[in-house]
């Protein structure tokens, strides 16, 4: 679970009072639903054979990456 993720959690169960998490939570959605829509661009080319599918886990694996926690 990303730090991200614990602090919402942290948040809802009245841990913490720190609202700028709404913030941050709201930026990496925004993010993810980026790298959706970037997804679904990218399988049509899978399926076209204009793209591999390593290409396609790498782009996966590096959306989620942006969201964890150095």
């Amino acid at each position: 679970m990303s730090d991200l993720m614990k602090r919402l959690r942290e948040l809802a169960q009245a841990k913490h009072d720190d609202l700028s998490i709404g913030d941050e939570a709201a930026d990496r959605i925004a993010e993810l639903e980026a790298a959706l829509r970037g997804l679904d661009d990218m399988i049509v080319d899978l399926e076209m054979g204009h793209m591999e599918l390593y290409q396609v886990s790498d782009f996966i694996n590096d959306a989620l990456a942006g969201g964890k926690d150095e």
